[in-house]
């Protein structure tokens, strides 16, 4: 992620579909950039905010997800990859899409 541009098209290339997958990638490059020699903050700085922009939408549908199943987290990680969940589970609230 030597510039701008290569972040950019780095995250554009992440599942925008499945916001579990989209978040771990995130998480792992920002571990990446925390223990990475030599870093300019500066930049440093302007890579976590374009990953914070980047997640803000996929936390959000996690948080929907999270709140309407009653914080089943199994569940939700079921749900939310397209998985039905075992109906045992299932809250009588459900997801909406927006």
């Amino acid at each position: 992620m030597a510039d701008r541009r290569h972040a950019t098209e780095f995250l554009n290339r992440l599942p925008q579909d499945d916001p579990f997958r989209l978040l771990e990638e995130i998480t792992f490059w920002l571990k990446a950039l925390r223990d990475a020699y030599g870093m300019v903050p500066r930049r440093a700085l302007e890579v976590i905010d374009l990953f914070d922009v980047t997640a803000y939408p996929h936390r959000s549908k996690l948080a929907e997800y999270f709140l309407a199943l009653g914080g089943r987290y199994e569940t939700i990680r079921r749900t939310a990859r397209g998985i039905p969940p075992p109906s045992s589970l299932m809250s009588s609230v459900q997801p909406t899409d927006s």
